[in-house]
């Protein structure tokens, strides 16, 4: 048994661990919008169309005020105009979960990631357990990881999504695979997740281990 100071430590590294995991899980909030110029940006639609950077900032402000209308509408002209920009498409998406549009949110982060990639069907995952479908979610975390078994973004990812989604003990599962050949991988993430799912004795013993 490790002396009692190394005990006394991993427990109060477990007891840190833990409200960090605990917040409530949120919907990520979209890339801050740019600074407008000239003064606020009206969210009411505009009598003149409207671009670049004053337009996804109207975009981004529509969506944060429940306009997800208005918000999707404008963000598909500026996904059509500039389909290679990242903060459009991540905002799209949003806006497609935020309106009940899962399909379209998928064919989004499909077109963005590749429909039939490690990390294209981890975010699908991730889109499907938003929407309370976790039976097509766990299908699509399996097809991820058996894409990527050993991938540590890819597990990261998935576990990243079931985490979200209060699914503590699936998380700390997903990353267990990557520790069967290196027992450091992910230790603390584990040890956080365990601890969550309180499962207190398999956390210690995790922080004991990085300890040791």
């Amino acid at each position: 048994m490790p002396p009692a100071p190394v005990r006394a430590l991993a427990l109060l590294l477990l007891v840190a661990a833990v409200p960090v995991l605990a917040q409530p899980a949120t919907f990520p909030a979209p890339p801050p919008p740019p600074a407008p110029v000239g003064g606020a940006v009206s969210l009411d639609a505009p009598a003149a169309p409207v671009g670049g950077r004053d337009a996804y900032a109207l975009a981004v402000q529509q969506l944060a005020a429940g306009q997800t209308a208005e918000a999707v509408a404008l963000l598909e002209r500026l996904a059509a105009d500039d389909p290679a920009s990242l903060p459009v498409a991540l905002t799209l998406q949003q806006a497609y979960e935020r309106a009940g549009r899962t399909d379209d949110a998928l064919g989004a982060a499909g077109s963005r990631l590749g429909a039939t990639t490690a990390a294209g069907l981890a975010e699908r995952g991730a889109i499907l357990l938003r929407a309370s479908r976790p039976d097509d979610a766990a299908v699509a975390f399996d097809r991820a990881l058996a894409l990527g078994p050993a991938d540590e973004g890819t597990l990261r990812a998935v576990s990243d999504a079931l985490a979200a989604a209060r699914r503590y003990t699936e998380a700390a599962a997903v990353l267990e695979s990557a520790a069967l050949g290196k027992p450091d991988a992910f230790r603390f993430e584990r040890a956080a997740l365990y601890g969550e799912a309180q499962d207190y004795g398999r956390a210690a013993d995790l922080y004991l281990d990085a300890l040791a």
